[in-house]
């Protein structure tokens, strides 16, 4: 049986420049270990192997490609350092957005001795179908971007999570809204999965509470291309604002068409739309003023991530944005909890490791409570002006 890092394939991902750090730490851990060992190489290895299951190809590689970019900027520059106990390999798996892939991808790495932890998934529809698997083989997961709240309600041990989670987003959304607009009336849509459904409502709820009026709550399918006899009604309620709990594949297209139809109240969306991508099937025009609350901050806007936006800038071609600095302080949070254990395969002992992580990432501070969860989850607003993505600011 082959180990997890020996059929590592390495792809384009939108043209987008990535490292060649999984070249190099397959060719690594082979002539260490020994393709097909499976378990590392001698008993005494302090060789070890990370799973990261993203989708590098389907509807969200757009959003994905700078997270994998940035924790493979992570890994390289920690093999680089010289003070790793042994070689920490990166497997890159294409989950292709599927649950079904995702879980048979968490079996893969579960059952790779060699493998002590995985980052997995993006999308809480797939982390969902995967965490039972991690829970029954022992493994430490974590995620970057996963934010469904139900996710740390299970009482699984090794599961941590660097980001806010939906919560935290809508509460800020909502509160940024009163504070900000003078919206009295919103809707929303989502795509009925555990990705979107569960924000949707959790922002009704909250807009509810807050004093709103919301007018509609719909779902769409994702990926339907044609959302208009969807959105008919909901515009003809007259909605002052429009929440979009969608990827910014279909949230591009639902502000397009919506637009199109006559509609000229505000957007507001969640993080999943915060790609390039989206203003372009939006529209500039279109787009314009679109806001986001992005679970995490701008880090070319704190000094003290400087280093990594450079490196990242450097690496890929372009800055980062939130996603990306969530991933790379989740690769770090594995990488010094795997260095803290002395490195190998022990995955109780990282798991615990990592439970007890205190550090300062490129976006804050970074330590779990007992749910894993972030101690201090930061949400910031961003919006769409002059066809570009900007910061607005941090909800306090």
């Amino acid at each position: 049986v082959l180990s997890a890092s020996c059929d590592t394939k390495r792809c384009d991902m939108n043209g987008k420049k990535v490292s060649a750090f999984i070249a190099f730490t397959v060719i690594g851990a082979l002539a260490l270990a020994g393709c097909g060992a499976g378990g590392g190489g001698e008993a005494d290895s302090k060789d070890a192997t990370v799973g990261l299951a993203m989708p590098v190809t389907g509807p969200d590689a757009a959003l994905a490609a700078p997270m994998i970019a940035a924790i493979e900027l992570a890994f390289d520059e920690a093999n680089k350092s010289g003070d790793l106990p042994g070689v920490l390999t990166l497997d890159v798996q294409d989950d292709t957005s599927a649950p079904a892939v995702a879980a048979s991808l968490a079996r893969r790495f579960c059952g790779d001795s060699a493998t002590v932890a995985a980052i997995a998934n993006y999308a809480s529809s797939l982390t969902l179908n995967s965490q039972p698997v991690y829970n029954d083989c022992g493994m430490t997961q974590i995620v970057p971007t996963a934010s469904n709240n139900t996710l740390t309600t299970k009482g699984y041990e090794n599961f941590f999570r660097v980001t806010a989670k939906n919560s935290d987003a809508v509460v800020g959304s909502v509160d940024w809204i009163v504070a900000n607009t003078d919206a009295k009336s919103v809707a929303t849509i989502d795509t009925n999965d555990a990705s979107t459904t569960d924000a949707a409502t959790q922002f009704a709820d909250a807009a509810k509470d807050a004093g709103l009026e919301v007018t509609d709550s719909i779902h769409v399918t994702a990926n339907q291309g044609d959302f208009r006899g969807a959105i008919t009604g909901l515009i003809a309620d007259k909605p002052d604002l429009i929440y979009l709990a969608t990827f910014y594949n279909d949230g591009g297209l639902i502000v397009k068409q919506a637009r199109e139809l006559g509609y000229t109240g505000e957007f507001f969306g969640l993080d999943s739309n915060d790609s390039p991508d989206f203003i372009e099937i939006a529209g500039a025009e279109a787009a314009e003023g679109f806001r986001i609350a992005s679970l995490g901050l701008d880090p070319t806007q704190n000094p003290e991530a400087s280093e990594f936006v450079k490196a990242f800038t450097d690496s890929y071609g372009s800055a980062p944005n939130s996603a990306a600095s969530q991933s790379y302080d989740t690769a770090n949070v594995l990488i010094e909890a795997w260095k803290s254990i002395g490195g190998g395969t022990d995955r109780e002992a990282l798991m615990k490791a990592v439970a007890e992580t205190s550090l300062e990432g490129v976006g804050g501070p970074i330590s779990f409570d007992e749910n894993g969860d972030m101690k201090e989850p930061q949400v910031g607003i961003n919006l769409v002006s002059g066809g570009e993505w900007q910061f607005v600011g941090a909800v306090e």
